[in-house]
């Protein structure tokens, strides 16, 4: 499973915090902020008070000033979320506070994001478990730690900025997906299960940002679940968008952003203009190898069947309705031969073959992951994962 690379604070600071940055003009303090989304003002039954300190993990603990944002909710599993966002102006001492009010209940949790200007991810936090005692503050420390590790993944699609409301009410609509904005050149949401952060934009670009890192083939799979939920909303949204491209934008990702560079990588094979067969040699590099597998995706609602030879791993995929088979493949280093037929199906761009590893160490330049093709049609280039740190947002 994916490493979670939360920094875990102790709930030591037992002093009197409000929210920073916001004081009366009078001299009194302000009451606590009614949560954005689903705070104290929804809620039935006796509640308290979680008051937040909110430090920088860092020699200086001081809240950095490319932080544009923060957003803070607190979870449990007998309440919706209560959320709040704060500012740079809500910094006082390099240090953020804040308080919300929440149902009254045990096993608490305040989670933290803090955001650039370009709405990337570069802090986060979880607190330890807290009670609430009705009437009552209770003093609670979440540390944010600068995002340097996590992963992402994105692709595209048609331009899709006539839509944007319409993707904004069907996320806010889907029980899958929480915290849901727009503004005028993007809709961004979050994953109720595993808190990812999803933004799609009106020029078509589509990124899953993920807290934990990639450590099996399945983490990757978990991301490309999480892709194909929202292109899946585009489809029902967009006219120019349909589900063969929920397919296609699924399979030719533009990027793959990992904790480590270069760790994995995925070779889309040029098969589509071949009508019978495709030959070529697979080339691993001499990198211990964590897993690998080979994905074929049916195109059409006609379906696929057909052979794949790939150095000992022989498969006979057979699929149909747009739906996907995946099978692992043993891989060795060096160069192995690529074999590809048909059985049914007219043209072979109706079964797209993705090959996929996952290496315990990075690929040398020297000694690419890379497939040549012997029948002229031309070699299909690798994705290789570049460093979270390299993700930029925007359209």
């Amino acid at each position: 499973m994916r490493e979670r690379t939360l920094a875990l604070s102790a709930l030591a600071w037992l002093v009197p915090v409000v929210l920073a940055g916001c004081g009366a003009s009078d001299g009194q303090s302000p009451g606590p902020p009614v949560p954005q989304d689903s705070g104290a003002s929804g809620q039935q039954g006796p509640t308290g008070t979680v008051a937040i300190t909110i430090p920088w993990a860092s020699a200086r603990s001081a809240i950095p000033a490319e932080v544009a944002r923060i957003e803070i909710s607190v979870t449990g599993s007998d309440m919706p979320p209560a959320d709040l966002e704060l500012t740079q102006a809500d910094v006082t001492g390099g240090v953020a506070t804040a308080s919300i009010e929440v149902p009254v209940g045990s096993n608490r949790v305040a989670r933290g994001v803090a955001y650039d200007t370009t709405d990337l991810p570069i802090g986060r936090g979880e607190s330890l478990p807290f009670a609430i005692t009705e009437n009552e503050t209770t003093p609670v420390s979440l540390s944010l730690t600068r995002v340097i590790e996590g992963s992402a993944i994105e692709t595209a699609t048609p331009s899709i900025s006539s839509v944007l409301t319409t993707i904004e009410t069907r996320f806010k609509d889907d029980v899958a997906l929480s915290a849901v904005t727009r503004d005028t050149e993007k809709v961004r949401c979050r994953f109720a299960v595993t808190a990812d952060e999803g933004y799609v934009y009106g020029s078509g670009r589509v990124v899953i940002v993920s807290r934990n890192n990639l450590e099996t083939l399945e983490d990757y799979t978990e991301l490309e679940n999480e892709l194909t939920l929202l292109l899946q909303h585009i489809d029902a949204a967009a006219d120019n968008f349909d589900a063969v491209g929920v397919v296609h934008s699924r399979r030719d990702v533009r990027g793959v952003y990992a904790q480590t560079t270069g760790i994995y990588a995925r070779i889309p094979v040029n098969w589509a203009s071949a009508p019978t067969a495709y030959d070529g040699v697979l080339h691993v590099p001499d990198v211990p190898l964590t897993g690998a597998r080979l994905t074929l995706d049916a195109t059409t609602t006609a379906g696929f069947s057909g052979n794949v030879s790939i150095g000992t791993t022989t498969w006979q995929p057979s699929i149909s309705e747009l739906r996907r088979q995946t099978t692992t493949v043993s891989l060795s280093a060096g160069d192995q031969n690529v074999d590809m037929s048909i059985n049914s199906g007219w043209y072979t761009y109706w079964g797209e073959l993705t090959i996929e590893a996952l290496f315990s160490q990075p690929i040398p330049a020297n000694d690419p992951f890379q497939i040549t093709d012997l029948t002229s049609m031309g070699n299909s280039p690798t994705i290789v994962a570049k460093h979270i740190t390299e993700l930029v947002l925007g359209p």
